[in-house]
């Protein structure tokens, strides 16, 4: 199952279980108006205080169920809100459909903290990759696709073209700093290639696709039908 089913059903799934606690909210509303006014039907109270009693009774009935409720669901929505929206991402913005957990309730131990490191670094590392690859793919329609890409606690990034191909992302030390870079894998025992350009990307898929093993793209303007030089 890719990422995007999973990101889906984790959604339904939110958005049923915020329904069913709604649910059980008005029915524990509706049963306590319910309860309390047929209990004083008989009293010498008028309609508009049982009435009052009813829904006051009913109120705090709603509210201690919801909390009752939310907290016990907690555990469940944080699961499927790391699977919905990637775990422990940044807050909530108008073009980042993603949200914050930081500051919910729950365990403060250093291994809850070491979880959460290590986990926003690989979500950290996949946006990264997609980021950095603008230096590859201008037109946005392949490898700046964040979804596409998996990241590890180890700040890296793969992403999967096909079964046995794959590409690596890593920052490295450069001459000014760190560097992103590319790396086309196969798992036969293939050279890694660095990649600097989508061309050259698709040149070395074009030469897997016919069965050859990978090799660099020939230099801009070398034709393939050049004829050799011959020594004078």
């Amino acid at each position: 199952m890719n990422t995007d089913d999973t990101r889906t059903r984790a959604r339904i799934w939110r958005t049923l279980l915020d329904t069913v606690q709604s649910l059980l909210v008005i029915a524990a509303v509706a049963g306590q108006g319910w309860w309390v006014y047929h209990l004083t039907l008989h009293s010498t109270w008028t309609v508009v205080e049982r009435l009052l009693t009813g829904a006051a009774t009913a109120g705090a009935v709603g509210l201690a169920v919801n909390g009752i409720v939310g907290v016990a669901l907690t555990r469940v929505r944080v699961g499927l809100d790391a699977r919905a929206y990637g775990p422990f991402a940044a807050d909530r913005t108008d073009d980042d459909d993603s949200f914050s957990i930081f500051a919910g309730p729950g365990p403060r131990s250093l291994c809850h903290a070491l979880l959460q490191a290590e986990e926003a670094t690989s979500v950290d590392a996949a946006k990264r990759a997609a980021s950095e690859a603008f230096q590859l793919d201008r037109g946005r329609r392949f490898l700046r696709n964040a979804d596409r890409w998996r990241g590890y606690p180890d700040g890296e990034a793969t992403f999967v073209l096909a079964d046995g191909l794959v590409l690596h992302f890593a920052m490295v030390d450069g001459a000014f700093g760190t560097d992103a870079h590319y790396t086309l894998l196969t798992d036969d025992g293939d050279q890694p290639v660095a990649i600097t350009s989508l061309a050259q990307l698709r040149h070395l898929l074009d030469a897997r696709h016919a069965g050859l093993p990978l090799a660099p793209a020939r230099p801009t303007g070398e034709r393939e039908d050049r004829p050799e030089p011959v020594a004078v």
